[in-house]
Parts: C-alpha cells; structure tokens; sequence
C-alpha cells in the first residue's frame, strides 16, 4: 500500500550493469559490479547499506547467496582486476552477515582462481549439492568439502558458458541457459540444445550484436514457462520473448 525509497547514496553504475544478488539468511543482498555490494535487512526505517565486513578497496561484478555462504565471481581489488576470481565469505549464522577474510584462519572464507580457461566469470546458479559457476565459455561445479579447502571446483565438461549475468534460470531438473550461440538445458551432467537449428539461426541473427549482454533468462513456474528475454538488432533494451513450455515442447514469441 506504500512505497518507500530505501536507496540511500546514489548509484553509479549504468544501464549495462547488471544487478546480482539474492536473498540470503533472511537479508537481501544487491550488487551491481560498480558500487561496494549493498544489503537491506528489511527494516523501511534504514537504507541499504554497504555490506558488512566487505572489504570497501574491493568490488565484483557477480555476488550471489549460496547456502549459508555469499559468493563473488571477476573481483577488483583496488584497481587490479581478477576475472577468474571466485571469492566466498566465511559461513554465516542465520540472521547475520559473514566475515570475509580469506587471511583469517579462524574463517572458513577463502578464495581461487580459475584460470585454467582465459574466458571470464559471468554468473552462478545453484544445481543440487553443487554451485555451477559459468565462464562465458566453460563451467564449474563448486561443491563443499570442508577441511582445509573448503570448497572442491571441477570443470565440468562442454564448451559453453553464459551469455551474459542473469542469461539463466533455475527449472525442475537443470538450468536453461543461453549462450553464446545457443539456448540449453543443463542437468550438471550435460548441455542440450532446446532449439531447432531454424529457431537457432533465427534467435541469434536478430539478437542485437552491440547489446546482446542486456538480455536475461526467467522462469514462470506457474505457466511453466522459461522467457529468453533479448533485444533485437538496433535495440539498446530487451524488445522481445521467447517463451518455451518446458511440459509441452513448445515456443511462443512476444513483445
């Protein structure tokens, strides 16, 4: 019945940055990729507020809630760049926001590099027991083990990544994810194709080739829908739908 504007300091990032986060022990985290990561407890009386115990010289393109850990993926420190960076928090108490300090060894946060592959981080999507962290070309199962390295990472087999942050959704028994080149279903054991090659060569010949990273994936559960949002060429925003029934096999186009 009301609204109320819990923006606080204004925001520099643009419309080509794309908003990440989630909600994670009952607090909503937002980041997008320019500014300190932000969190609102829910409270209309406060602001967001810069996320506690982030370290304020570090930024990431990607922040995303995952159990009881928050995960950053292509992070900045300071002015230097590492864009196959996976960096987790320590595990948090419900109701509280996590340490960071990989330096801390009474923390279970930590951090790596994936770098096995040059493509860079783009997003992560949980699958089961596992996080699935997708490069633009390549992805990874990250999966907790406890110990001494907390989290094991295996690349998982396949040549395609993410197209972009938010180019995925979560559906019963996978992700539907759109690449660089195609729309799949991915079950963690493998990628396939959703599309015909007619609907393929379609999609992308009037996907918009300057920007083709402003599109995003949703799901509909109640419709059991997946809607490839996308701008077509010469567009700057998302101006169509493709909507895919994952019961019924079949697609359907919208403004």
């Amino acid at each position: 019945s009301a609204r109320t504007d819990i923006t606080g300091s204004a925001f520099t990032g643009g419309a080509g940055d794309h908003w990440t986060g989630g909600v994670f022990v009952g607090t909503l985290i937002m980041n997008n990729g320019k500014d300190l990561p932000m969190f609102w407890g829910g409270n209309t009386a406060n602001n967001l507020a810069t996320l506690t115990n982030w370290d304020t010289n570090n930024t990431c393109k990607i922040l995303r809630p995952w159990k009881n850990y928050l995960v950053a993926l292509d992070v900045t420190k300071t002015a230097t760049r590492y864009k196959h960076m996976v960096k987790w928090s320590a595990a948090a108490e419900p109701g509280t926001l996590p340490a960071w300090d990989e330096t801390d060894p009474a923390t279970d946060a930590g951090e790596i590099d994936l770098a096995d592959t040059t493509d860079s981080m783009v997003d992560a999507l949980p699958l089961g027991d596992a996080l699935i962290i997708y490069k633009s070309a390549s992805c990874y199962a990250m999966t907790y083990i406890g110990g001494q390295y907390i989290f094991s990472f295996r690349r998982l087999p396949g040549g395609w990544g993410m197209l972009a942050p938010n180019c995925g959704c979560i559906i019963p028994g996978g992700h539907i994810i759109l690449t660089a080149g195609d729309v799949v279903r991915h079950d963690g054991a493998g990628m396939a194709s959703i599309l015909s090659n007619r609907m393929r060569r379609w999609l992308f010949a009037n996907l918009d080739t300057t920007y083709f990273d402003r599109s995003y994936v949703v799901a509909n559960p109640s419709k059991n829908e997946v809607w490839i949002c996308f701008p077509t060429t010469g567009a700057r925003v998302c101006t169509t739908g493709l909507i895919w029934n994952w019961q019924e096999k079949t697609f359907t186009l919208r403004d």
